[in-house]
């Protein structure tokens, strides 16, 4: 299987805030046997690596990271428009 997600993402250029408007999902991954498995599983993987890209905060000492706390779950509010997906 391959396959991608692109995101298109609004941007306060005064706040520097960051709204994601639009979350694509696409992949090639052949006849699959149960179609809404694999759906669920790319939008979770989808909105899982959202969630590290957008709300997970590295802090460095040395070139060492110094905070392994997991970074913050996302949730349906922050994100505004549902996926959409390709075939």
């Amino acid at each position: 299987m391959i396959g991608g997600t692109g995101a298109e993402v609004e941007v306060d250029t005064e706040t520097g805030h960051v709204t994601v408007t639009r979350l694509i999902n696409v992949a090639d991954l052949g006849r699959p046997i149960n179609p809404k498995i694999v759906e669920t599983q790319l939008s979770g993987a989808a909105l899982m690596q959202l969630g590290f890209t957008m709300f997970e905060k590295m802090h460095f000492d040395g070139g060492q990271v110094t905070n392994a706390s997991p970074c913050r779950l996302q949730d349906s509010g922050d994100i505004r428009r549902a996926f959409e997906h390709g075939e």
